[in-house]
C-alpha cells in the first residue's frame, strides 16, 4: 500500500454532465482516494449530474455557495474557499475553468496543475481568446494534454510545463476483447456528444450513400446535445428515418455497440476519445478522422482506419473497405484490442501522479 505524501487534492471543473472530462474526473477522482486523505471537487456550473462520484467525496457548487450571482464574485468565493481549505495541490479540468481558476488564485502560492482536454487550437473561439488563455496558463505549475500534438502546440515556453497523459481504459477487464466474440449484427455505431464538432452530419451524408449499396445496415448514434435538433431534421431530410437511430447517453453502451461491425468517429477536432479507446478495446473495428488522440494510438491499416478531416470520400472508402473485407477488419480489430494493456487505469492513475509531483513511496 502507497504511503500518503499529500493531504488534500482539490478538484475543479465546470460540471459532472455526459463528456470526456467529466468522466475523467469521476474515475479519477476516486482513485485518488488511495493517494490522498481528502478529495473534494469543485465545480464552477450548476447543472444535473451524468457520472457518478464516490460518496466520501464532497461535491461543492460555487453558484449555490457563493452569494453573489455574476462571475467575479463566484470568483472572489472560489479564492476564500481555497484560502480557508488550503489543499496540498489543485487540478483543473477545462480551458475556461483553468483559467478562471488561475486568475482566481494568483499569489496563493498553491500548486495548480491544468488539464487541456481538447486541441488547443480549437478550444478558444478565435486568436485574441488564444492569446489570452496562453497568457493565464504561464500561472499553471503543470499543464497536460492528451497527445503529442497538443503539446507541440505551445510555445517553447509553456512547453516545458507540458506532459502528455492518454486516457485510461475504462472498460472492465472482462470486457477487453469481448467484441470479438459478440455475434455481430449490420450495425455501424458512433459515440459521442451531439455537437457540430463531432461533425456527425457529415457520417449522415456518406451513410445514405453507403445505405444505397448496403440496404440492411442501420447507424445508430450514441450521445445526447444541443445538436439533436439539426441532427434529426438531417435524418429526415435525407429519409433515413428508418436506418439511424439516435438512442441519446446511455450508461450501458459498451454492451450495446458490442455487437457493431463497425465504430465510426467523425469528429474535426479532438483532445482524446475516450469512445475510441473504449471501442479499440472491446474488439470492434473503428474509423476515425485524423484529429488529436486519434493519431496517437490508431496506426492506419494496422489496428483501425483513419481518413482526414471532413472527407467524405475517404469515410466511404473506409467503410466500404471493412464491410467488403471482414477478416481484414477482425484483424485490425484484434491489434485494436492490445491498447488495453498500454493505457491500464492504474499506469495512467501513476502518470497522474508524478504530473503533480505527488510523492508517493512505495
Amino acid at each position: 500500500m502507497s504511503s500518503i505524501q499529500k493531504n488534500t487534492l482539490l478538484i475543479v471543473g465546470g460540471t459532472l454532465q455526459q463528456g470526456g472530462a467529466e468522466r475523467i474526473i469521476s474515475v479519477l477522482s476516486k482513485e485518488f482516494l488511495r493517494y490522498f486523505a481528502e478529495v473534494k471537487i469543485v465545480l464552477w456550473r450548476e447543472a444535473p449530474m451524468f457520472y457518478p462520484i464516490s460518496e466520501q467525496i464532497e461535491i461543492v457548487s460555487i453558484p449555490e455557495q457563493s452569494e453573489k450571482k455574476n462571475i467575479v464574485g463566484h470568483m472572489k468565493w472560489f479564492r476564500k474557499y481555497v484560502k480557508q481549505l488550503r489543499p496540498d495541490v489543485i487540478l483543473s479540468f477545462l480551458a475556461p475553468f483553468n483559467m478562471l481558476s488561475l486568475v482566481s488564485l494568483a499569489g496563493t502560492r498553491i500548486p495548480i496543475y491544468i488539464a487541456s482536454r481538447c486541441d488547443p487550437r480549437y478550444d478558444a473561439p478565435n486568436r485574441w481568446w488564444r492569446w489570452v488563455r496562453d497568457g493565464i496558463y504561464h500561472l499553471a505549475d503543470g499543464i497536460s494534454v492528451q497527445s503529442e500534438g497538443n503539446k507541440e502546440y505551445f510555445s517553447k515556453l509553456l512547453r516545458k510545463k507540458v506532459s502528455v497523459i492518454y486516457n485510461p481504459v475504462f472498460i472492465k477487464s472482462e470486457l477487453v476483447g469481448r467484441a470479438l466474440e459478440t455475434p455481430k449484427e449490420p450495425v455501424i455505431v458512433s459515440v459521442g456528444r451531439l455537437n457540430k464538432v463531432k461533425n456527425q452530419e457529415l457520417l449522415l451524408d456518406v451513410f445514405q450513400e453507403i445505405h444505397c449499396n448496403y440496404p440492411n445496415y442501420r447507424l445508430v448514434i450514441y450521445g445526447e446535445g444541443n445538436y439533436r435538433e439539426v441532427l434529426e431534421k438531417k435524418i429526415r431530410d435525407l429519409q433515413l428515418e428508418k436506418y439511424v437511430s439516435l438512442p441519446g447517453a446511455c450508461a450501458d453502451v459498451l454492451s450495446r455497440i458490442l455487437p457493431a461491425e463497425i465504430f465510426v468517429m467523425t469528429s474535426d477536432y479532438e483532445g482524446m476519445s475516450n469512445a475510441l479507446i473504449e471501442a479499440m478495446t472491446l474488439g470492434i473495428p473503428v474509423v476515425s478522422t485524423r484529429v488529436s488522440g486519434a493519431v496517437d494510438i490508431i496506426r492506419d491499416k494496422d489496428n483501425g482506419r483513419l481518413v482526414d478531416v471532413r472527407d467524405a470520400d475517404g469515410l466511404k472508402t473506409a467503410l466500404i473497405e471493412w464491410l467488403e473485407h471482414k477478416e481484414k477488419a477482425q484483424t485490425c480489430a484484434q491489434e485494436g484490442v492490445k491498447l488495453a494493456d498500454r493505457l491500464q487505469l492504474e499506469v495512467i492513475v501513476q502518470e497522474w501522479l508524478r504530473f503533480m509531483k505527488v510523492d508517493i513511496k512505495k
